[in-house]
């Protein structure tokens, strides 16, 4: 059951990316190739952008000793990038999904349902970190010598990341459903809270040359900065696989925030499905 759930979910992503699943109308094949080529081309103008700035950073970080901080770099981008574009999702497919009336009268586990929606939702924040992870491996393995341990241990913190992005996307897409529950302009609200995410990160990006500047010019400065915050010291090192036992604690640290969170959502998964949700209809 979880598969076949896991499939129809799968096979709906394009629609409720594009925003055709809201307006109840399937798209035709001609709009779908213009999303898909659309998407490929922001994504490469995404990695294009990201790999400039790691190439800037990878040869000094590391000629400084520094690897950890370049490795944490990459994790805060890439946890950022992952909660912006997740959370509304998160709070459509998790608190307000229009199907969950018709599957909960089904003979169906609802905690099947909940797993599919979160594999989903794991999956998109794979995908969005991704598009910054790849850019800083290859300009860090372009000056770096190869190390397979080294990679292991990235991947496996950054894995871990995408587990805690999906609990911090879980909570802030509760909290905007809470939030927009009872308003009667939700839609508008959501979009200008969405378009404020986008501008925020896109206006960081458009100021990343000085950030690099400023981390060149003063990276041990920065480097003592976030260095005297332990869990991102010890999250930068297990990246960077400095250190086994830092590595195992960082898992355990991003992790656990998540099986909280499905914990929770499955013991309330009913009653969250069904809560009736919307604002009193102006005679």
């Amino acid at each position: 059951m979880f598969k076949a759930l896991l499939r129809i979910k799968l096979a709906s992503l394009p629609s409720m990316l594009t925003g055709g699943a809201k307006r109840g109308k399937k798209r035709g094949k001609g709009m779908a190739v213009l999303y898909a080529l659309l998407m490929v081309y922001v994504i490469g103008v995404f990695c294009w952008m990201f790999a400039g700035m790691f190439s800037m950073l990878a040869e000094p970080l590391h000629d400084a000793g520094l690897s950890w901080l370049y490795f944490l770099m990459t994790l805060i981008l890439a946890f950022t990038l992952m909660v912006i574009f997740s959370v509304f999702t998160a709070k459509s497919q998790l608190y307000e999904a229009k199907d969950n009336d018709l599957l909960l009268s089904m003979p169906i586990p609802p905690s099947a349902i909940l797993a599919s929606r979160m594999m989903l939702l794991l999956g998109l924040n794979l995908v969005f970190g991704l598009i910054i992870v790849v850019p800083s491996l290859i300009e860090w393995y372009a000056v770096v010598p190869f190390s397979l341990s080294g990679l292991a241990s990235f991947l496996l913190t950054f894995i871990a990341l995408v587990f805690f992005a999906m609990s911090i996307s879980a909570l802030f897409g509760w909290l905007i459903s809470l939030l927009t529950s009872k308003m009667r302009n939700k839609t508008l609200f959501e979009t200008v809270l969405s378009l404020a995410f986008l501008g925020g990160y896109f206006y960081l990006c458009g100021k990343m040359g000085d950030v690099i500047e400023n981390v060149l010019m003063s990276s041990m400065g920065l480097a003592d900065t976030l260095g005297n915050i332990a869990i991102l010291k010890c999250i930068g090192l297990a990246a960077a696989g400095e250190s086994l036992t830092k590595l195992l604690l960082t898992l355990v640290v991003l992790i656990i925030p998540f099986i909280i969170v499905y914990a929770v959502l499955a013991r309330n998964f009913i009653k969250t499905a069904t809560a009736k949700r919307g604002a009193a209809k102006i005679k």
